[in-house]
């Protein structure tokens, strides 16, 4: 018998269905409403700057282009890129960044429509599973709410969890229901879903188990029938994602000892984070280092769930369900290669939480009369504070880029140093942005390439060429590259090494794709081979110094040049002019006490200070107050760690 709990409603019944379902929604938007105003952090700049997003593309190309499709350059492509096919999510951010632009607080809502719409059909699938409406209603914000989701519904590129589970929650709920053709349609969302995620497939294999046992008297034949749909959407979309993927960069392979290790512990893990909701983290675990308790703990739990689920016997319907919930975890349990640094991410649980809070409510309405909606709504209370406060850490990038080098999973884990790192260099706090990227280490051989890369170019911009040139070069050591073929070059030219200099642009003339890069910096180097004589002669006049900044920062060397201008603040010939430029120079480059300095000159030559200016050095005061802060409190609990 196909569930049809809402088909003999009253008018009234739906009327009150709806009014849930509305009620539902705004309050699965009002828990994350800090999130709007997040910017974009961790890997969104990137992906926003890919060639299919930053510009609308006509339709036809969005589904011949891996997602991550990067332009070609004369460095090699970042890990992972473009082993994905994802073009209805890339389709949907190109079109976001068409309407908002920079802003991210588009892209942000759209994230939590589509969240409050997934809010929506999960009570509806109870409801039609045969839930009562309270318990519906509880389950539905146990999904809403449950803090492990923040990361899909909070992060921008994290959306294609969101959108992939909207299409398959949407094939789940035709697959239920009564529509003429409902099976062509449950295929078109399971498409549509996979263009999002590989995770709708999920969906499309709890449909085929449910379409093939609906009803166990039909023959062979009859069944088949009943489940061609779902193949052929299968078929489809596994099809034309070969097709496009042939020669993408393949995941990072593991040898077959650590790739069980790490399923097993994946498996420890999303069960433990399943119980643990209230602990949302954006590393977990690290996959070069499997936890060999965390997966013997694993490796006990497989049989334990198999008999709970035999003791269980749960209905047809109910095992639809649970087959999609099992499935979307398998999938990122490693067994098959997928790109990533960690065992496991809270945004993968997105689609199980939504599949396993449908069945959260049907077993509320049936324990205890049906009071266990109490102890629902109850769980769902206590999530919520926490995912409202996670929403602030996305909301926030010094809050979020903090909470990351906090909860990075393993000292080899370098992403989280790097963004933090950078986030500092920005603010001017250049020996703390430095000492985040040396604590990285090389197990993380591609944020580590970057923080070492990072590292010496604050070097460099500071005239520090010996230092940065040492960096660089052991770096290299580890993993030869075109980009640092590219700085060495350069870097020796700064040093006035020209025949060094040549002989790195020859490397990189060999491993550039395009021979007008090669042609370009061997322009390069001999313009600063001539540039860098001319600006270590001695200067005595105002012009002659001015000049001598202008030439360092046209050479990048925007250190050098704050300091230079930074020296010229008692000079008498200084104008108003030539202090409002400083202070625009010290906004971007200069360190916080060389922005407080220009700033306090400027006040005191003009009383004309545009408050523009004066509100814009508040706002870098304050967030360098904030990092400093975080700076102390991660190098005091890295100690207290050590100790």
């Amino acid at each position: 018998m196909r569930p049809t709990a809402s088909d003999s409603s009253t008018p009234i019944d739906r009327t009150r269905v709806v009014l849930a379902q509305c009620l539902a929604a705004l309050l699965a938007i009002a828990v994350y409403a800090p999130a709007l105003d997040g910017p974009f952090v961790w890997d969104d700049r990137l992906l926003l700057e890919t060639p299919q997003i930053a510009e609308l593309a006509p339709m036809a190309d969005y589904f011949l282009q891996p997602f991550w499709q990067v332009a070609e350059s004369g460095s090699e492509p970042a890990s992972g890129r473009g082993a994905y096919y994802r073009p209805l999510a890339t389709l949907s951010l190109a079109l976001d960044r068409h309407l908002h632009g920079d802003n991210p607080a588009g892209f942000h809502l759209i994230g939590l429509v589509l969240h409050a719409v997934n809010t929506t059909l999960v009570l509806s699938l109870a409801r039609r599973l045969g839930a009562t409406l309270p318990a519906a209603l509880a389950g539905a914000l146990l999904f809403a709410w449950f803090p492990r989701l923040t990361e899909s519904v909070a992060w921008i590129s994290g959306r294609t969890d969101v959108m992939a589970s909207t299409f398959a929650l949407l094939a789940l709920q035709v697959t239920l229901g009564s529509w003429p053709w409902r099976r062509f349609l449950a295929a078109i969302c399971l498409v549509l879903g996979a263009f999002c995620k590989e995770v709708a497939l999920a969906a499309a294999v709890g449909i085929f188990v449910w379409e093939w046992r609906t009803d166990d008297s039909a023959s062979a034949s009859q069944r088949s029938g009943r489940v061609v749909p779902t193949v052929a959407a299968c078929v489809t979309y596994l099809g034309l994602r070969t097709w496009v993927l042939t020669g993408s960069t393949p995941a990072t392979p593991l040898t077959l000892p650590v790739r069980l290790l790490a399923s097993l512990e994946a498996v420890a893990r999303y069960a433990l984070m399943l119980v643990d909701g209230w602990q949302p983290r954006l590393q977990i675990g690290y996959l070069a280092q499997p936890n060999g308790w965390l997966a013997a703990l694993g490796l006990l739990l497989l049989p334990l769930v198999w008999l709970a689920l035999r003791k269980a016997r749960p209905q047809r319907e109910q095992q639809l369900f649970l087959v999609v919930a099992f499935v979307a975890v398998a999938m990122v349990l490693h067994l098959v290669p997928i790109q990533g640094r960690v065992v496991a991410a809270d945004r993968f649980l997105y689609l199980p939480v939504a599949a396993l809070g449908v069945l959260l409510a049907v077993w509320m309405s049936r324990r205890w009369d049906g009071r266990a909606a109490v102890v629902g709504f109850a769980l769902a209370l206590s999530y919520a504070p926490v995912t409202w406060q996670r929403a602030r850490v996305f909301g926030d990038d010094i809050a979020f880029w903090g909470t990351a080098v906090a909860e990075r999973a393993s000292a080899l884990n370098a992403h989280a140093r790097l963004g933090f790192g950078n986030l500092l260099a920005e603010h001017g706090l250049h020996d703390d942005a430095a000492r985040q990227y040396a604590l990285a280490q090389p197990g993380d051989a591609g944020n580590w390439m970057l923080c070492q890369y990072n590292r010496a170019g604050l070097l460099a911009t500071n005239g520090e060429f010996d230092a940065a040139v040492a960096i660089l070069e052991q770096a290299y050591a580890q993993g030869p590259s075109a980009t640092l073929q590219k700085r060495l070059a350069l870097l020796h030219a700064s040093k006035g090494e020209v025949l060094e200099a040549r002989a790195w642009a020859r490397k990189y003339a060999a491993s550039a794709a395009d021979p007008r890069q090669a042609e370009e910096l061997d322009a390069q180097v001999t313009m600063i081979a001539n540039a860098m004589p001319a600006l270590a002669r001695p200067v005595t006049t105002l012009p002659e110094r001015l000049a001598r900044a202008r030439g360092y920062a046209e050479l990048g060397l925007y250190r050098l040049a704050m300091a230079q201008l930074v020296s010229l603040l008692g000079d008498p010939g200084i104008t108003p002019a030539h202090l409002q430029g400083m202070l625009t120079s010290a906004l971007e480059h200069g360190t916080p006490e060389q922005l407080e300095a220009v700033q306090q000159r400027l006040e005191a030559t003009s009383a004309a200070y545009p408050s523009a200016y004066a509100e814009l050095v508040r706002e870098r005061l304050a967030r360098v107050r904030r990092l400093r802060a975080w700076t102390r409190e991660l190098a005091e609990s890295e100690r207290a760690a050590a100790l």
